[in-house]
This record gives C-alpha cells, structure tokens and sequence, in this order.
C-alpha cells in the first residue's frame, strides 16, 4: 500500500501537486488523466522517489520514504518504470537491452515469449538504434514487463503503437493487475475500458472518476534488482566503441605516455652490473680481472679470496724495454690488420684460467715458451709469412731484444664475425660498422699484447722488473659475478671483457633518460586534457542512459562505476600496446643489437623497482582520472 500525505509540489509559482491525500492498493490497475503539462510524469516521478523535491510525505507499507537510501532501495525493489523516452541503450542489441539486468528472482514472464508475442522475436540481435519508434517502445515495455517488481508504473505507453500491439499491452497490463499495482498515465482514452480505477489530475489534485469494486491485498516482498559487473564493462567498451575516433586517439596518446615514463624509468633503473653479469653469462665469459695502482697484498689477495669464496689468480706483469715486432701498415692494409699497440706485457699464467678447447697447441712450461693470441697469430701470418696456425705452432719465434721466446700455443678468440675486416679497408665506418668494430677492439684486438708465460718464465730474474697489480677470478653464474662488482678494495677497480663498452653508454643512457622524462610529461598533459574532453562528452550524450539507471533505483557508485570502466579500459589497452612495444624492443636490442655489441638488456627492462614505480604513476595516473571523472559527473 502507498499513502500520500498532504503532498505538494510546485514549480515557480505554478501548483503541480496540492496537498494530495491518497491511497494505491496492493493492487489493481490505475489510470492517470489530465491536459498535457499539468503535472501526470512529476506524479510518478515522485511517486517511485525519483523527485525527493516536495512537501508531504509518502508511506510505503506504513513505512514513511524519507532517507535517500530507502527511496533508493524502494526504488530498486519495488518500482519498475517505463519512461516515455525508451531510455534503450542504441548500441546494444534488443537482446542485450532485455537482459542487461539481472535478479536473483526469475520474472513472471518469459524473454522470447514476449518478444515472439509482440513481433520482435527476429530484432532479438538487431542493434536499438535500428528500429523503429513503435519497435523501441514495445522494447521498453518488455523491459519493464520483465522487471521482477511489485508496483509497475508507466508513462503513455500506447504511444506510437498500433492497435493489435496496444490491446497486447494493455492486456497484458490487466493480468498484471490482478497481482500487482500498475499505474498507467496517459491520455490514451482506449486505457479506461481496462481500468479498474481512474484518476484525473486537476488544479493539483486527484478527481476520482471511476473506482475499482473491490480492494485486494497482499503482502509485498522486496525483489533485488541490479547489475552484472560483466554487463557494466560491457557498457562502458560500447561507449568506447561509439567514440571510436576519440578512444583511438586517447589510447595512442596514453601508450605514447606510458611507452615514454616506461623508459624513461628503465634508463633511470639501469643496473650496470645486472646487465654486465648477464652479458657475461650469455657469452660465456668467465674472468673477472681486478687492477690497482699499487700491487696486492697479501692480504688483499687473501681478503678476495674469502670474499668471493675461489681462487685468485695472480698475473705477474714483466717490463722489457725495446719490445717492438715493428709491424708496419697503412691505409690499404685491411682493417683487421691494423693493429695499435705492439707494446707487449707478460703474465704467468696458471693452468686452470684457460680451458683446454681454447687452447691450440700447449700451454708454455719452459722458461723460453710463450702462449699468444689467435689475432697475434693472425698479424704473424699476414706480416711474417706464416702459412696458418700449425706453421705459427711449428717455426714461430718472437724476439724481444736480447730475448727469444718459442710460440708454443696459442689461445682462441672468438672473431669469426669480424672477418669483414680482413678484407675492408675504407676509412669511414658508418654505424653499424663502427659499432662491430668497438666489440672488435675491445675483445679481440686488446688481448693483442698480453702474452702468458709458464711460472718459470726466463725473464723472472733480479733485473726485469714486475708488478702484481692485477689478479683474476674464474667465475660462472650470474650470483658470482654480481658478488665480485660488488667487494671493494681500496684504489681497486674490477673490468671484463664488456666493461669498458657498458660503461660508455652511462652518459647517453643519462641523457635519455631525462629526454624522455620531458616527453613522458608532455604527454601526460596532452592526455589529461584528452581524457577531460572524452569523459565531459561521453557523460553530456549518455545522460538518458543515467538516468534509467536512477530510474532502476541504482546507486551513484554504480552508474559512476560504468565511466570508470571506460578509463580503466583505455589504460588497459595502452598499458598493453606499450607492453608489446616494450616486448619488441627487447627483441630488436637482443637479437640484432647484441649481435654487434654483446648486451643482454633483458633484466634491464623488468627489474622489481622499475615496476614498482610504474604501477605507483599508473595508480596515481588512475586517481586523477577518477578525480575529473567525478568532477564531471557532479557536475552533469
């Protein structure tokens, strides 16, 4: 039962509702006359709380409808409305239209049984936008026919429908009747003859014109009516979908940010010896040499020892004046062939710092044997006419001074892929070359002047000087090279065989850094202002579909919940683009830059802080979309 109190509404000066005093049944079919404007929808509007605007009160079931919360959950569990503007969603089927809303009660009637009873069986997966005004309006009404609700109330619903479709529904409606209260306004004379009671509005208040004979009752049970999260994103994808030009054009500035913060953070995270140590792994490199000014002490050795939990390998370093091989070349000598520094340096080597497969020939154990390179071999082929490695093996001979050393093997260098150079003599590389040819310097052509000797080197006497101020380690896993970067020593400096080149991008990758930094935020204001522009219109054009969402009696969170969605979308698809984008970086650096200079940048893009500070903007970034999405919405 609904009882009005002395209720009383106006607008401006003009009287819409004047100290009405009325009661509606449990049920029965009503019907509301009066002229246009007089006031028929405001009635309704305040009779399923929609307009809390006015004076009086309103009892539902002896409970009076005061608080926002209960005339919402009434609302929700009482009321189904139909409005005379369809309120359809244009984007969705008629199908989805009929089952956007779900309820843990099944309906009176049956989806296809109304759609087949009111020719719309075969719209059922027509898009709403599609149909005609009289096909929307038998929509609507099959959407309020299926709303599980005790109290049904419908504004002009014979509008725009033929006369076979509005004696269905007002058939329908009658049957309805006999269990529920339905209040139709219209001005619609066919309704009366269906009418167990009708009203006319005038002056602000009812004129009974015709009153049913008799009153049932019954007890009413409160029906939950609501939306699946599922359908609420399925809402917010067709609002992104409708604004197709305007999504496209947010999500390719939004992964642009993203793209640009993302890297601009990995710069900022670079962990030069993550990178190094798997560099060095990938490779297979294993020595890890460390150098002071001053030799080792022992003490120091020993303190590396424990520290690092292996061997130390102590590299001896004799000086000999005039140790020339006067290899002589210009400009027409291929590349490979120009070497820079014929200054050689020897040092004792221990057996176990090379393995055997990369040793040719043996390892020195008299006082006059040496081990040389294989690029050293290579330079004695081209100059000294040396037929190939076994001929260097067989007669070959350095002579330093007053010193002569038999090449007893020679260790292997990896340089396969620089043998362009044997055969390339321009003097302008351009930067794919110049990049091959760093690698080349720094890990073939720098092991030029080191020349192992056995631990009875003949040098090693009271007249050569020497120096310990480089010892090795010979390591295998990632976790042992980061714990060699890390043990310091004072004055003691650490390289291998990449140091050098990881070290000369810190300056560039600084500079990146800061670059995209500026751009990162360029974009963050291009799309904030995207983004305001997006949500004020996507907001303004759906403000019929907010309003069948108040007219089902849904919260604020709910309905703001669908705009929320859109944002979430747009930055989930971006986040995507630029993860992909990120992903194919990767592969590019890896598998053609690596290829060239040896890096492995994988562990630099997914270390644990870059992440983390990434999630943080995104949250943020999220937080302040919300924020001018709210801003909207009030003010909308």
């Amino acid at each position: 039962m609904i009882e009005f109190r002395n209720v009383s509404k106006s607008f401006k000066e003009k009287k819409i509702l004047n100290q009405v005093h009325y009661t509606f049944n449990d049920t029965g079919f009503y019907v509301l006359l009066g002229e246009s404007g007089v006031g028929k929808t405001t009635f309704l509007n305040i009779l399923s709380t929609l307009d809390q605007d006015y004076k009086g009160q309103i009892f539902f079931n002896e409970k009076l409808l005061d608080k926002k919360k209960s005339c919402r959950q009434f609302l929700n569990q009482q009321v189904s409305y139909f409005h005379q503007d369809h309120l359809l969603f244009n984007h969705l089927t008629v199908m989805e239209n009929l089952t956007l809303f779900h309820s843990s009660k099944s309906t009176s009637f049956s989806v296809w049984e109304l759609l087949k009873e009111f020719h719309l069986d075969k719209f059922a997966d027509k898009k709403v936008m599609q149909l005609s005004q009289g096909e929307k309006r038998r929509v609507a009404l099959i959407r309020t026919l299926l709303k599980p609700a005790n109290i049904y109330l419908f504004d002009e619903p014979t509008s725009f429908l033929d006369d076979e479709n509005k004696r269905k529904v007002l058939e329908k409606l009658k049957a309805l009747s006999k269990d529920f209260l339905v209040i139709v306004v219209t001005h619609d004379y066919d309704v009366l003859e269906y009418a167990e009671t009708v009203l006319k509005l005038e002056n602000g208040n009812f004129t009974l014109l015709k009153e049913a004979k008799e009153k049932k009752i019954r007890g009413w049970q409160a029906v939950r009516y609501q939306i699946s999260l599922l359908n609420r994103s399925k809402i917010a994808i067709h609002h992104l979908l409708d604004f197709k030009k305007k999504s496209f054009f947010s999500v390719c500035i939004l992964f642009l940010t993203f793209t640009f913060l993302f890297l601009s953070l990995v710069i900022k995270n670079f962990d030069i010896y993550e990178i190094e140590a798997n560099t060095l792994v990938k490779n297979n490199s294993q020595i890890v040499f460390f150098d002071k000014s001053t030799s080792f002490s022992n003490e120091e050795i020993k303190f590396l020892s424990n520290s690092l939990n292996t061997e130390i390998f102590i590299g001896k370093k004799y000086f000999v004046n005039d140790n020339y091989l006067n290899f002589s070349y210009d400009y027409t000598t291929p590349i490979y062939y120009r070497y820079l520094n014929d200054t050689f340096t020897f040092y004792e080597i221990t057996p176990t710092i090379l393995d055997d497969e990369t040793v040719l020939g043996s390892l020195p154990t008299k006082p006059n044997e040496i081990l040389i390179s294989s690029y050293l071999a290579d330079l004695l082929i081209y100059y000294k006419d040396y037929q190939n490695y076994e001929d260097v093996l067989q007669n070959g001979i350095l002579n330093f001074g007053e010193y002569s050393f038999k090449i007893s093997g020679i260790y292997l260098q990896e340089v396969q892929e620089y043998d362009c150079f044997k055969t390339m003599t321009k003097p302008h590389l351009n930067l794919k070359e110049s990049a091959l040819y760093t690698a080349f310097y720094e890990e073939v052509m720098s092991f030029q002047n080191m020349i192992y000797v056995a631990n009875n080197f003949v040098l090693k006497n009271d007249n050569v000087s020497y120096t310990t101020d480089r010892v090795y380690v010979k390591l295998s896993s990632k976790k042992e090279f980061l714990k060699a970067f890390n043990t310091h020593l004072e004055d003691m400096t650490y390289h291998t065989m990449y140091t050098v080149r990881v070290l000369s991008y810190q300056n560039e990758l600084s500079f990146l850094s800061m670059l995209f930094q500026y751009i990162s935020l360029f974009f963050i204001l291009l799309y904030i202002v995207i983004v305001i522009n997006y949500l004020f219109n996507t907001v303004s054009k759906y403000h019929k579909e907010r309003r069948l969402f108040t007219i089902n009696g849904f919260s604020s969170l709910k309905i703001f919940s669908i705009y929320f969605f859109e944002i979430v979308f747009l930055q989930f698809f971006a986040l995507l683009f630029s993860f992909l984008f990120a992903l194919g970086i990767m592969y590019f650096i890896n598998l053609e830059v690596i290829k060239q200079v040896f890096f492995n940048f994988y562990p630099m893009f997914f270390t644990s802080n870059t992440l983390i500070q990434f999630l943080l903007i995104f949250i943020a970034g999220t937080f302040v979309s919300l924020l001018f999405l709210f801003f909207i919405f009030r003010k909308k």
